[in-house]
């Protein structure tokens, strides 16, 4: 258009006297300076492309936006929202912390309540820093307490032997060389102990008190005692010189089985329910001369 404008430079516009074709194409340029083209006015096909880019450029300062979004709410939250937020903070450590506190209270109360003097229906009548002597140990499977009986008495430790507690006894035991301690694994309440000149005497009530249990014993001089695996009121017994007895209703009754082994003393006695017995499992003697096996088929 420009080479037109060119062509007519100084010609008279037609009905406008005095006035000149330049003049009115400088004014043109001004006016057409001022204005850019609405992308309205475009082709459909240009208007696709360029509604296309503008989505596009959208979508890669999309991340852009929402952090700016992001920032903005946060520099204007209300400041009671964010006081609100940092005392619920605060209030959540404080109750935590006072949490664990009364956890651990408890802990130290239900441990020095096992430990108190009085509390002997679970422990002992006598609190010891250490036993002397002992000829074996048991473990009690409710609460891994171990009882161990000794040269001296029967013992009870909560605290993996650390400390030890006496068992109550009859008086006439009280200073009594006892050999061996079971416990029932299903009611461990029930306590059996056996030791020199008295037998074998029974608790139900976990060492509290005893009941002595020799009905069918030639002697009261029992070297060992064991439960069986799996029948709580069978158990067995060897006398020196006697041979093995066996109950089979937690010691009212005793009968006389075999000679046991071909021995002069007999440590302890074990039952197991090991495979090949032709009856309930297997009876194993611990002696000076090593271990003896025999089916419980006596």
């Amino acid at each position: 258009m420009d080479s037109t404008f060119e062509r007519t430079v100084g010609e008279t516009h037609p009905g406008t006297p005095g006035v000149t074709e330049v003049d009115h194409v400088a004014t043109d340029r001004r006016s057409r300076a001022c204005w850019r083209e609405f992308p309205a006015s475009r082709g459909p096909a240009r208007d696709r492309r360029s509604t296309a880019a503008t989505r596009a450029r959208y979508n890669r300062l999309a991340p852009v936006y929402d952090l700016m979004e992001s920032l903005a709410e946060r520099r204007y939250r209300p400041w009671r929202t964010r006081l609100w937020s940092l005392v619920s903070l605060v209030l959540i450590l404080i109750i935590s912390v006072l949490a664990a506190g009364l956890l651990s209270a408890c802990g130290r109360v239900a441990r020095s309540a096992r430990e108190e003097p009085g509390n002997t229906a679970t422990l002992g009548q006598e609190k010891v820093t250490h036993v002397d002597d002992v000829e074996s140990l048991v473990v009690d499977p409710t609460n891994k307490n171990l009882l161990a009986a000794a040269s001296d008495g029967l013992y009870r430790s909560a605290d993996g032997g650390r400390s030890w507690w006496r068992l109550s006894v009859p008086p006439a035991l009280a200073s009594a060389d006892f050999k061996e301690v079971v416990v029932n694994p299903d009611n461990p309440a029930v306590l059996y102990a056996t030791g020199a000149d008295f037998g074998v005497i029974r608790s139900d009530d976990g060492g509290q008190t005893w009941q002595q249990v020799t009905e069918g014993l030639p002697s009261l001089d029992v070297g060992a005692l064991a439960i069986h695996s799996f029948r709580r009121e069978t158990l067995f017994a060897w006398i020196k010189g006697q041979g093995v007895f066996r109950t089979e209703d937690g010691g009212q009754g005793w009968k006389r089985m075999d000679g046991g082994p071909a021995v002069d003393e007999v440590l302890g006695l074990a039952h197991s329910t090991l495979p090949g017995s032709m009856n309930t499992g297997w009876l194993y003697a611990a002696t000076p001369q090593g271990a003896y096996v025999s089916m419980d088929c006596f």
